[in-house]
């Protein structure tokens, strides 16, 4: 991976310190680097979960009923939104894919997960909220917000 991908990814999400290592894994596809055989699939698991806590974080504060945070969470934590994330990002074009390797929903989806869970494993859950806005813009909506569009 060339540097300037390791320091891309730095730079969006704001981690200067993001080891390049896991930086490598978040943005390679399963089955393409001996060193990753998984890819960024363990740490894509990870990054759901962190984009959920961070739904359901939201909910309890903000006293939501449970059938609201769940239409959230399933509207802007789905495969479609998340690879649309990425390519507004530009992540699409640091994703390392083998010569068999292709550029689908399912792998834009997961190395955006990759990525927050490279956010939450360097800087610990205080770091994730931030990493959070800057890859899921839905974290920036106010509960304010979502009462007044109907959730």
């Amino acid at each position: 991976m060339r540097a300037i991908s390791i320091d891309k990814v730095r730079i969006l999400l704001e981690i200067p310190e993001m080891p390049t290592d896991l930086i490598q894994e978040a943005l390679t596809v399963a089955g393409e680097d001996q060193k990753y055989p998984d890819g960024f699939k363990a740490l894509a698991q990870l990054g759901t979960t962190c984009i959920n806590t961070c739904f359901l974080e939201m909910g309890y504060k903000g006293s939501l009923r449970r059938e609201i945070n769940s239409d959230i969470s399933t509207k802007y934590n789905s495969s479609v939104y998340r690879a649309s994330v990425a390519k507004r990002n530009g992540i699409d074009h640091l994703i390392e894919y083998g010569k068999n390797g292709k550029e689908t929903e399912n792998n834009l989806a997961f190395a955006i997960s990759a990525l927050i869970a490279t956010a939450y494993l360097t800087r610990g859950s205080e770091g994730l909220p931030l990493q959070a806005n800057v890859l899921i813009p839905s974290f920036q909506f106010s509960l304010q917000d979502l009462m007044v569009w109907g959730w």
